[in-house]
C-alpha cells in the first residue's frame, strides 16, 4: 500500500538493530521511509541508526590494529 521498496539486507539490518522489538523495528522502518522515500537500502538504515557497515567496521578494526602495533 505504501508503494516502497526495501532491500532484503535492509530488512535484516532492521531486525538485527531492533533486537526482536517490534515497536523498535516499526519505528526504524518509519524513519527509513521518511528519510529515504520509495527505495530503502541497508546504507540508509546505517545512516539513520548511526551504525557502521561491515566494511566500515572492518576498516576501523584494521586501523586500530595498525595503530596498536605501531605505537605499542
Amino acid at each position: 500500500n505504501e508503494n516502497i521498496s526495501i532491500d532484503e539486507e535492509a530488512i535484516l539490518e532492521i531486525a538485527r538493530v531492533s533486537d526482536g522489538g517490534m515497536r523498535d523495528a516499526i519505528s526504524l522502518l518509519d524513519e527509513a521511509i521518511a528519510y529515504s522515500g520509495e527505495n530503502i537500502t541497508v546504507d540508509d538504515i546505517h545512516e539513520i541508526n548511526g551504525t557502521l557497515t561491515i566494511s566500515e567496521l572492518n576498516l576501523f578494526i584494521e586501523y586500530l590494529l595498525n595503530f596498536y602495533t605501531k605505537f605499542m
